[in-house]
């Protein structure tokens, strides 16, 4: 949705400037940026999700010792 919206922001600045503005470029960067974005998110997401399992792992292991 970021994309789209700066997408749309550097079409709406093409057509009010004088200047020639390759487009096409400032987009493909925007597109790479915003994908490095969630590859990030995904690896944070994963990253907790492994230490969240490892916590209950440890969690009922100890419950189990109580017993």
């Amino acid at each position: 949705m970021e994309a789209l919206l700066i997408a749309f922001m550097m079409v709406i600045a093409f057509f009010l400037s004088r200047h020639t503005v390759d487009l096409s470029q400032l987009i493909q960067e925007s597109a790479e940026k915003n994908f490095e974005g969630t590859r990030i998110q995904e690896s944070k997401l994963d990253l907790i999700a492994q230490q969240s399992k490892a916590l209950e792992s440890i969690m009922k292991e100890e419950k189990n010792e109580k017993r």
